[in-house]
């Protein structure tokens, strides 16, 4: 591997991984990183005005108080877990000290100032405003939804729309998996990724390999293959469950219907008919249909657990796309 080869794979990897810490940001770390922005422009701004007249009050603390201010926040940050955080002020404050017995450099503390000045209005607005209501990043982790999103993709998540209208069939959308898709399926719990296949009030069976909704046979150029076996809904003690049987006639392990059914109904369940789906519920697929734990597995997703449309690839730059 050439050197430039190498260099642009480390750039991607340290993007990757800017991009999966700026999405999985928690509030408590957007609180103390606009906090430490607050902290050193307070800094820089005792610095600038050390020499006006007439001067406020902290302007007249010793050169090495904004500094030592900075070295107490890194510790308390550091003693509190924030590593990161902790390391990084604690390590500004350093600076500052040995900068203070120094001659100051005022334009280069007036850009600073503006820039941190910059990055706390963009953390308040961005982590505050915008990934809550708005926008919010979301990382693909699995092969599921191959090949329309692939693993490592980066797609925004648009969270405005969900609360003008209702999702609609055909949408890929990123959802709160259900407990069920953990306790029964095995998979990891947080946010998921699939194309919602139907909504209310439709009924959906797979024969043969073919979607069924409605009774009419469903086009998806977007899937990697046709599913395997066959899968419809059915109401077992009053409540609507999903049937996954492959080409064999077996019921495959990590079912919903396999934990919920005891083994002596299981065909008999099976034969009872197609049941729509029940309000305020959606069937979610991935379009790897072969290789995606969904709907099929653990069950129907809530109105109330859909965060979000997938609505654009941004990274890697190469696979940018609007999600369809």
């Amino acid at each position: 591997m050439n050197e430039s080869v190498l260099l642009s794979q480390v750039q991607s990897e340290g993007l990757s991984g800017l991009l999966q810490s700026l999405s999985n940001a928690s509030a408590q770390q957007v609180v103390m990183f606009a906090a430490f922005c607050t902290v050193a422009r307070i800094a820089a701004l005792t610095l600038l005005l050390r020499n006006q007249k007439p001067r406020p009050w902290w302007a007249t603390l010793p050169a090495w108080s904004p500094g030592a201010l900075v070295v107490v926040v890194g510790v308390g940050a550091l003693l509190g877990g924030w590593r990161w955080v902790g390391t990084s002020v604690f390590a500004i404050g350093i600076y500052l000290l040995l900068r203070s017995r120094k001659s100051v450099s005022f334009p280069w503390l007036r850009a600073a100032h503006d820039i941190l000045e910059g990055l706390q209005y963009a953390a308040v607005v961005v982590f505050l405003l915008i990934r809550p209501f708005l926008v919010q990043t979301f990382e693909i982790p699995s092969p599921s939804m191959e090949p329309t999103l692939r693993v490592g993709d980066y797609v925004l998540v648009d969270k405005a729309s969900y609360r003008l209208r209702e999702p609609r069939a055909g949408e890929v959308v990123v959802f709160d998996a259900p407990i069920e898709a953990s306790t029964v399926s095995g998979g990891p719990p947080g946010m998921y990724v699939k194309r919602l296949i139907a909504g209310p009030g439709d009924v959906v069976e797979v024969v043969a390999g073919i979607l069924y909704r409605n009774g009419v046979p469903l086009h998806e150029p977007y899937i990697a293959e046709e599913g395997f076996g066959d899968f419809k809904l059915v109401k077992y003690n009053g409540r609507v469950l999903p049937i996954l049987r492959d080409r064999l006639g077996q019921f495959p392990s990590g079912t919903l219907y396999l934990e919920t059914v005891p083994p002596k109904d299981l065909f008999r369940v099976w034969d009872l008919p197609a049941e729509p789906l029940p309000a305020g519920t959606y069937l979610a697929l991935g379009d790897n249909r072969n290789n995606s734990m969904d709907s099929r597995y653990w069950g129907l997703v809530d109105r109330h657990a859909i965060v979000g449309r997938a609505w654009i690839v941004f990274f890697p730059l190469t696979r940018w796309s609007i999600v369809r």
